[in-house]
């Protein structure tokens, strides 16, 4: 039997592999009794040793824990079902979707399951193939339900003019990280968290400066146009 080493046949101690991942040997230890990494090549006299594999899930353990701020169980769910036989890609991008949503404030009723059934209708007939059970979907009803608070006629059409926007600009980033994606599942997974936590508040805070923009206009062309109105009643 070979000690666990990767293609060139690189091996680290505890330590080694700690510096190289970005993490504290404390931090290894803890991923190591929590079952979120398995256990290095132990034959080696009074020293274990670890691979280039360990140091790829470390660095996905990183990214889950520092990056999506996930807890210890959510990512044991990750890493069991990373671990599970030819594990499905597209099914480990959905857990990690759902493992970022928001979970829903407001109580299950009549009423929140007929908007999240409407919702769900408007998105498949736009063409989007959106699973049931999926939390993400779950936190774009909590949206709905909290802007109704403040506008009580507004209605699911009003996700058509977003999506609109936002179907080519999601599909313009999967093509670009298309090669991460199909890599393997732990790049997937990766690239599902970069995708999602690091560039949403790109995406955000582009989107408030664009507000402040077209707002400076507006209030520049209401102040052109009652300056107008001025000279013209002098």
């Amino acid at each position: 039997m070979k000690l666990l080493s990767d293609e060139s046949g690189q091996r680290y101690t505890v330590s080694q592999l700690a510096k190289r991942a970005g993490i504290s040997t404390a931090s290894i230890k803890f991923y190591l009794r929590e079952g979120l990494l398995r256990a290095g090549d132990l034959r080696a006299e009074k020293q274990a040793y670890y691979d280039q594999d360990h140091l790829r899930r470390l660095v996905l353990i990183r990214a889950l824990r520092e990056l999506a701020r996930l807890s210890v169980a959510q990512v044991r769910t990750l890493v069991s079902t990373l671990d599970h036989e030819n594990p499905r890609t597209f099914t480990l991008v959905a857990s990690v979707l759902d493992a970022l949503a928001t979970p829903p404030k407001t109580r299950a009723g009549r009423a929140r399951a007929a908007l999240r059934t409407r919702v769900h209708a408007k998105l498949r007939a736009r063409g989007l193939t959106v699973r049931k059970d999926s939390a993400t979907l779950d936190s774009l009803v909590e949206a709905l339900l909290g802007l109704r608070v403040l506008v009580p006629a507004l209605d699911v059409e009003v996700l058509d003019a977003y999506l609109d926007h936002l179907l080519p600009l999601a599909r313009a980033e999967l093509v670009a990280s298309q090669p991460r994606i199909l890599a393997g599942p732990e790049s997937a997974l990766i690239g599902a968290i970069v995708g999602t936590v690091l560039f949403e508040p790109l995406i955000v805070a582009l989107r408030r400066l664009a507000h402040e923009h077209f707002a400076k206009q507006l209030f520049r062309r209401r102040l052109g146009s009652g300056a107008r109105k001025a000279r013209q009643r002098v």
